[in-house]
C-alpha cells in the first residue's frame, strides 16, 4: 500500500486557518498551544502513549486524540484536526501498518505539509514502527520520499533520544521539501499547451502530411525522457541512426492570446531494409533542469525533478480530463550510459514502433470502448434507476441559490448525468444517492439549519470512504469570507464564467482520494526559469533568416505599416492576479473613441530556433499601436508602438488552479504565485549571475503585474509606457 500516492485535491484558503499561518510565519511568532501533535489509528493507541510518555519526559507538551483535552466528542473531528494541526509546532506522524491507509491519518499528514508551505519551516516527522526498511520506498513516495523520519527499535532506547533531537531542530522547508517545483509546473504547462493542442490532432496530421506511409508511419507521440535531464537540439544529434525527415502541421490556436501554428517533427528509423517513421521531442523543461545544474545558476535536484516530471506527466495525460490524449503518445525513459544495446534509445523506439504496427487494430479498439464511448456509461446508469451521478444541494428558501442550482442541474442534464435534488430535506445526515455531492452555499444559505449539518455530514462521509467527491459552489462570497469548514476541498464561484464547465471537468474526473491532496508547492520558481531560460531569449535576442536582429525586425513592420512614430525596443509581459487569459483589446473598430486606441500591427518577423528536438519552432512578437488623443502620452506624444503579451505561465498556473483539481493548487496560492512569478522573473533576469551565465536582457523586457479585478490591461500597459517614456527607454523609428 503506497501512502500517500499522488496528489489530486487541494486546499483553498485563505481562511482562518491560512491567515494564522501567513500571520505566524510573518511575525515569527512561535508562541504554540503545544510542542508535539501526535498522529496515529485508534490500533497504534498503546504505541502512541510511549511516545508520548518520552516525549512528556524531555519536557514536551503533546495533544493526541487519546487525551480528552481537545479531541472532545461533541467537535467536528475535521475541526479537531485543524485546531491540533495549527496549534502544535510539530506534527508527529506515527506509520504503521494500521495506519498507513487510513484517512483521518492522511488528512493529518496533509494539514501539516500545508502548514509547512506556509511557514517556510517543516512541520511535520515521520515515525516509522513494525515496517521493514526495505519497505520503506513502497511507504514514502511522492512528497514524503523527502521527509525526516525515524524507526521504532523496541531493543533499544536510541531511538527515543533521536526522536526528541530531531523535534527539537527547526528545519526550513528548502532544505527538505525542494523549493521550486520545476517539474509540476511545466508538465501542467505542456498539457495545457503544446502537448494538449497536438496529441489530439497529431493522427489527421500525419495521414493529410506528404511523409505518411500506411503500415510504417507511428500515430503516437514519442516523449523522450534521458535520466540525466541533457537534450541534444535534434534526436538525429544524439543517435546518428536516427534521421530527421520534416515538419508535420497539425494544428493552428491562439493560445494566451498568440495566434501560433503547431508543427512536429517527423524522424525516421531503420531496421533491415525497411524504414519506420515517428513523431518525438524531448521536453522543454528537461533543457531548463540541465542548464540550471550545468551552469551552477540554482540549487537543483536533477534526479528529484526527473522523478517528479515523469510520474506528473504520466498521471496527468492519462487522467480522465484528457480523454483525447489517451493512446496518443509513447513515454521513453532511457539511460544515456547504457551498455546494453537493448536499452539504447534507438532500440527502445524501433520496439514501440513494431509492438504499435503489430497490434494496431486491436489497441484501437479496446481504447474507444474504454475512453471514447461514452454511451458506455449511460446504458450502465439505466440498468439500475436507483444509480445517481450527483446529488445538488441547496437551501431553497434563497432564491438566488436556487438559481445556481437550477444552472447546475440543467448543465448536469445536457451533459445526460443522472442527478436528484437534494435541497429541502429536513433529515441532519441526508447526503443524497449521488456519486458527486454538489452543495449550493451562499452566506445566506449557511444560516439554514440543514445546509451546513448536510454539508459536513457528506464530508464526513466522504473522508470515512477516503475518496473525497464533494463539490462546494460558492454564490455571492469573497474569499475572506469562505466558511473555514470549506478552505481545505476545491470549491467553485458562480460568479466566475464557466463554473458549469469546469464543475463537469471535476465529475468526470476519477474519485479524488484524500492521499491525493498534496499541495503543489512552490510553483511559481520552476515556472519562472522555464521562462527566462527556455523562451525570452531567443526573440529578444535572435535574430531572423537573413541575421535581423530585434531592432531590425522592429524596423521593418514600422516600414511595412508606413508608420512614422517610434517603437519601444522593449517587450512588456502581463501578469494578470488572477492569471485568467486577458487578451489586449484592440479597440480601433469597436469602439474608435476611446482613449487611448490600441491597434494591432501583427507579428515581427519569426527567430527560428532549433532545440529539444523540435528543429526551426519559430518565436514571434506581436507589435501594438497606442494613439492618445488626449495627450496620455509624455513629451506631447500622441501615438506610440510597443511589444506587448500575457505571460504564458500565467495561464499555466490558472489551468492547475480551475481546470485540474488534481494539480494541487489553491485559489489563493493561484494569486500569491502569479505575483511570485512576476517577482522573481524581474529579479532573476537583473541578476549578475544570469546576466553572465545565461543572457543580458533586462532592458528588454518588462513584467506587468495588475489586478484585473480592478485595471485594465491597456490602463496598466499605458501607465507602464508612461512611465517608460520618461526615462531612458530605447526607441526605435
Amino acid at each position: 500500500m503506497e501512502f500517500p500516492p499522488r496528489i489530486l485535491i487541494v486546499c483553498t484558503g485563505p481562511l482562518q486557518f491560512y491567515a494564522t499561518l501567513q500571520k505566524m510565519a510573518l511575525s515569527g511568532e512561535t508562541n504554540y498551544e503545544y510542542d508535539v501533535f501526535l498522529v496515529h489509528c485508534e490500533a497504534d493507541t498503546d504505541t502512541a502513549k510511549h511516545v508520548d510518555r518520552v516525549l512528556s519526559n524531555a519536557g514536551m507538551k503533546c495533544i493526541a486524540s487519546f487525551k480528552n483535552i481537545l479531541f472532545l466528542p461533541g467537535r467536528e473531528i475535521y475541526e479537531n484536526i485543524k485546531h491540533a494541526t495549527e496549534q502544535s509546532r510539530i506534527s508527529l506522524v506515527l506509520l504503521t501498518n494500521e495506519s498507513k491507509d487510513r484517512p483521518w491519518v492522511t488528512l493529518e499528514t496533509i494539514l501539516a505539509l500545508e502548514k509547512s508551505h506556509h511557514l517556510k519551516q517543516l512541520c511535520i516527522r515521520l515515525l516509522l514502527k513494525g515496517i521493514e526498511k526495505s519497505d520503506e520506498a513502497k511507504l514514502k513516495v511522492g512528497i514524503l520520499g523527502n521527509l525526516p523520519h525515524l524507526f521504532i527499535d523496541t531493543g533499544s532506547s536510541d531511538w527515543e533520544d533521536r526522536l526528541v533531537k530531531s523535534i527539537k531542530e527547526p528545519l526550513p522547508i528548502a532544505e527538505i521539501l525542494p523549493a521550486g517545483n520545476l517539474a509540476l509546473g511545466q508538465v501542467y504547462s505542456l498539457v495545457t499547451g503544446f502537448y494538449g493542442y497536438v496529441l489530439p490532432g497529431l493522427k489527421n496530421g500525419l495521414i493529410q502530411s506528404d511523409y505518411f506511409v500506411p503500415g510504417r508511419t507511428s500515430m503516437k507521440f514519442f516523449i523522450l525522457l534521458p535520466q540525466d535531464s541533457k537534450t541534444y537540439r535534434t534526436i538525429t544529434d544524439y543517435e546518428q541512426r536516427i534521421s530527421h525527415i520534416g515538419k508535420i502541421d497539425v494544428t493552428q490556436k491562439v493560445h494566451v492570446g498568440k495566434p501560433r501554428e503547431y508543427k512536429v517533427d517527423l524522424y525516421s528509423i531503420k531496421y533491415d531494409s525497411t524504414e519506420y517513421y515517428f513523431v518525438a521531442e524531448y521536453p522543454n523543461v528537461l533543457n531548463t533542469m540541465y542548464q540550471i545544474q550545468k551552469k551552477d545558476i540554482a540549487g537543483i535536484d536533477l534526479r528529484l525533478q526527473m522523478s517528479r516530471f515523469y510520474f506528473t506527466l504520466m498521471k496527468v495525460l492519462n487522467h480522465a480530463v484528457h480523454k483525447d490524449c489517451h493512446g496518443t503518445f509513447n513515454i521513453i525513459l532511457y539511460d544515456t550510459t547504457a551498455t546494453e544495446e537493448t536499452d539504447k534509445l534507438y532500440n527502445l523506439i524501433l520496439g514501440r514502433i513494431k509492438e504499435e504496427l503489430m497490434n494496431r487494430h486491436e489497441e484501437m479498439n479496446r481504447h474507444e470502448e474504454k475512453v471514447s464511448n461514452p454511451i458506455t456509461r449511460l446504458l450502465v446508469a439505466k440498468k439500475d434507476s436507483d444509480v445517481m451521478d450527483a446529488t445538488v444541494t441547496w437551501c431553497d428558501d434563497v432564491t438566488k441559490d436556487s438559481e445556481v442550482a437550477e444552472r447546475i442541474q440543467s448543465t448536469l442534464s445536457a451533459h445526460n448525468w443522472k442527478y436528484e435534488n437534494g435541497a429541502g430535506k429536513r433529515m441532519f445526515s441526508y447526503i443524497g444517492r449521488g456519486k458527486w455531492k454538489i452543495f449550493v452555499l451562499s452566506k445566506e444559505g449557511l444560516q439554514s439549519d440543514m445546509l451546513k449539518p448536510q454539508f459536513i455530514a457528506a464530508m464526513t462521509d466522504s473522508i470515512e470512504m477516503n475518496c473525497l467527491c464533494v463539490i462546494p459552489v460558492l454564490r455571492g462570497m469573497k474569499i475572506q469570507e469562505v466558511p473555514d469548514f470549506i478552505k481545505w476541498i476545491t470549491y467553485l464561484s458562480s460568479d466566475e464564467e464557466g463554473y458549469e464547465e469546469i464543475l463537469i471537468q471535476i465529475m468526470e474526473g476519477k474519485e479524488m482520494t484524500m492521499e491525493t491532496r498534496l499541495p503543489a508547492g512552490d510553483v511559481a520558481t520552476g515556472l519562472a526559469w522555464g521562462f527566462i531560460l527556455n523562451y525570452l531569449p531567443i526573440p529578444l535576442l535572435g535574430t531572423s533568416r537573413d541575421q535581423t536582429d530585434l531592432k531590425g525586425r522592429i524596423m521593418k513592420k514600422l516600414k511595412e505599416k508606413s508608420l512614422n512614430c517610434a517603437c519601444i525596443k522593449k517587450l512588456y509581459i502581463t501578469v494578470p492576479k488572477t492569471c485568467q487569459p486577458t487578451p489586449i483589446e484592440t479597440n480601433m473598430e469597436k469602439n474608435p473613441n476611446s482613449d487611448p486606441l490600441i491597434e494591432n500591427l501583427g507579428r515581427l518577423e519569426a527567430v527560428k530556433f532549433t532545440s529539444s528536438g523540435n528543429v526551426d519552432r519559430p518565436y514571434e512578437l506581436v507589435m501594438y499601436k497606442m494613439t492618445s488623443k488626449q495627450n496620455q502620452l509624455p513629451d506631447d506624444r500622441n501615438e506610440i508602438c510597443f511589444l506587448a503579451e500575457q505571460a504564458t505561465p500565467s495561464y499555466t498556473l490558472f489551468n492547475m488552479s480551475k481546470q485540474y483539481c488534481d494539480a494541487g493548487l489553491s485559489h489563493e496560492d493561484l494569486m500569491e504565485q502569479a505575483k511570485d512569478f512576476s517577482v522573481l522573473c524581474t529579479t532573476l533576469i537583473a541578476s549578475q549571475n544570469f546576466k553572465e551565465k545565461v543572457a543580458d536582457i533586462e532592458d528588454l523586457c518588462q513584467f506587468v503585474y495588475f489586478d484585473n479585478a480592478s485595471q485594465t490591461v491597456e490602463n496598466s500597459l499605458l501607465e507602464t509606457i508612461r512611465m517608460d517614456l520618461t526615462s531612458d527607454v530605447e526607441l526605435i523609428f
